[in-house]
């Protein structure tokens, strides 16, 4: 989204980090509070955490369950706004890059926004929907983003290496340690998700490796139309 931002240079890390640590505030906050509300052994064996928190409350008291899901729905739909702001762009920028189909590029005159990305990201995730109930949905969202948050971070260093007289307005804070321990704990997350749920997570992350072959072939192909345009 860097080019839809006003200096984005600035005031994306800004918002990041000022994003961050509001989620952060809040989570804490909540978990506090749960731990007022509950004991340890009550909330090990609570499906719901939050709803069983919220029916010790006076004022709420059965209606706690319903109050929770209506939080978790405006939360919901704050998380889509932010994956809906961002997830098609990045499909806009592979296609505007040939690395997808090139109409996916197409921006819309009226609203000057990835019309095809964002209607092509809609349809896979009503699809993505369609076959996994909510835990899924939540377990291969989450860890289906981790190895492309670390990939990200890994670029760092590759950047660094290759291309050291890139300008660089921002700088990763710590470098080179800060961004080596994100990515330690970001293979430890994936680790344990491997180890605790091997299933779901194996599908997680071989939906993720299709990726490769397909990578190869598209570039391949790409190759051979350039070749044959030569001739």
């Amino acid at each position: 989204m860097g080019g839809e931002i006003s200096r984005p240079q600035t005031n994306l890390p800004i918002g990041l980090v000022l994003g961050t640590a509001c989620v952060v505030l809040v989570y804490v906050v909540l978990n506090l509070g749960f731990w007022h509300a509950l004991s340890g052994v009550e909330m090990a064996h609570s499906p719901l955490v939050a709803a069983a928190a919220a029916a010790r409350i006076p004022a709420i008291g059965s209606a706690g369950a319903a109050l929770v899901a209506g939080l978790v729905l405006v939360s919901t739909f704050s998380g889509l706004n932010g994956s809906m702001m961002t997830d098609p762009r990045i499909i806009y920028g592979m296609a505007d890059r040939g690395l997808f189909f090139r109409p996916v590029a197409r921006v819309s005159p009226r609203f000057r926004s990835p019309s095809i990305a964002i209607g092509l990201s809609v349809g896979l995730g009503c699809v993505y929907v369609l076959q996994n109930d909510f835990a899924q949905l939540a377990d291969r969202f989450i860890l289906g983003e981790w190895p492309f948050y670390a990939l990200t971070v890994a670029a760092v260093y590759v950047l660094r290496r290759k291309r050291p007289d890139m300008p660089r307005p921002y700088r990763v804070w710590g470098y080179p340690v800060l961004p080596a321990l994100f990515l330690l704990a970001s293979l430890g997350l994936m680790g344990n998700a491997l180890v605790t749920d091997p299933w779901d997570t194996g599908i997680t992350l071989l939906t993720i490796a299709v990726g490769l072959p397909a990578y190869a072939i598209w570039k391949w192909l790409t190759r051979l139309r350039r070749a044959k345009a030569s001739q």
